[in-house]
């Protein structure tokens, strides 16, 4: 009886330094996750999978993409980023994050052209629940001027009906995609929103 009464005072105290173990490992995370975040880019989801590089070679993607025409990157730099973000999807093709990345750099290089389309539904198909990145998505796809098929178009759809439904503090962003969109951009968010929430139509617009 008093072997059962030892082995049971131990097998509470190891759980209990269990779990203080990951409380501390659960705030020591908080703390580092947080760190990371304020170190972001604007609009980019907290990552540290990946080298600085990779994610810079991103982050500069989508800030091309935000550039007005006469300011966009000279060639030599648009190839260092594919050339950045290309090897990194051959090694981690199931990464969305870098799939948006080059989904930018291809919208940015020709807004025109439907190059940056296949890249943008494999940053839907990768992580299609995934609200960090949402903001950046209807970004990209609204910034095209090119021929957007029915697919990239519910796939975006989809997004905005989320935004504005079932994630009240991304109406902002819908807001913002707006005013960057290009003008066959425009019309698109206009007729997403009509379907999803006519009201917030006046609110879009400004």
């Amino acid at each position: 009886m008093t072997l059962i009464i030892l082995a049971a005072v131990i097998g509470y105290e190891g759980i209990s330094a269990m779990i203080s173990d990951v409380a501390d490992m659960r705030t020591s995370v908080a703390a580092k996750t947080n760190a990371v975040t304020r170190a972001q880019p604007d609009g980019l989801p907290t990552r540290s999978r990946y080298d600085r590089e990779t994610d810079r070679a991103v982050a500069d993607a989508l800030e091309m993409l935000r550039r007005p025409a006469t300011g966009s990157l000279p060639s030599e730099d648009v190839d260092r980023l594919g050339d950045a973000l290309r090897p990194a999807l051959a090694r981690a093709p199931h990464d969305a994050f870098l799939w948006l990345g080059l989904a930018a750099l291809e919208t940015g290089r020709a807004a025109n052209s439907s190059a940056g389309a296949e890249p943008l539904k494999m940053a839907y198909f990768t992580a299609p629940n995934d609200a960090q990145l949402m903001p950046v998505r209807l970004e990209i796809a609204t910034r095209m001027s090119g021929l957007i098929d029915v697919q990239l178009k519910q796939l975006a759809e989809g997004d905005v009906r989320l935004m504005l439904m079932r994630q009240p503090d991304q109406r902002a962003a819908v807001i913002s995609a707006y005013r960057r969109a290009s003008s066959q951009g425009k019309t698109f968010l206009e007729d997403a929103v009509r379907a999803t929430d006519p009201s917030f139509l006046k609110l879009l617009r400004g």
